[in-house]
């Protein structure tokens, strides 16, 4: 049996973690942010197999630019504040907002307790993303991903994730 790598080049042009699984176990694949608190969400790339739910982290030089980029942008926009944001924000007491995930995330689907649902994102009657829900191990995770009808070409929406979870429970 052929294996297939998980990871590869995101839309944007980021590069996932590779990864590596049996070609027949592979289900679908999107980019994503996980909600980790109010304030801060996770980017990683969403994999869905036939036993888990793999979220796998951004790597390589166009992660690395934007990260530079993002910096720069900031002590322009911020000037002399920019310090003194950088030193809040390692002491927990403010959030840039998106984090680049640092490890792989493995949630097995015999440990999802419940059904998965999708909750649509719109504003002022417009919206092209959906908010992913998924209760396991006593927590509710939610993923941001697209909505049907928005998703890139050859990426999964939250709803096609959600039918699929739910197919395998």
């Amino acid at each position: 049996m052929p294996a297939i790598n998980l990871g590869g080049t995101m839309p944007d042009g980021a590069k996932a973690r590779d990864f590596w699984v049996e070609d027949d176990q592979f289900i679908c694949a999107s980019g994503t942010a996980l909600q980790g608190s109010l304030f801060k969400m996770i980017l990683g790339k969403l994999c869905l197999t036939r036993s888990a739910l793999i979220m796998l982290p951004y790597e390589g030089v166009m992660v690395k630019a934007a990260e530079l980029l993002a910096g720069k942008l900031r002590s322009y926009i911020l000037g002399d504040f920019a310090d003194m944001a950088d030193a809040m924000e390692k002491l927990g007491l403010i959030h840039n907002g998106y984090e680049i995930l640092d490890e792989v995330l493995i949630w097995p689907l015999e440990q999802i307790e419940n059904d998965a649902w999708v909750e649509q994102r719109r504003f002022l009657g417009l919206g092209s993303g959906a908010e992913l829900f998924v209760p396991a191990n006593g927590q509710q995770y939610g993923f941001s991903l697209k909505g049907r009808g928005h998703e890139v070409a050859g990426f999964a929406s939250a709803e096609e994730f959600c039918e699929w979870i739910n197919s395998m429970r």
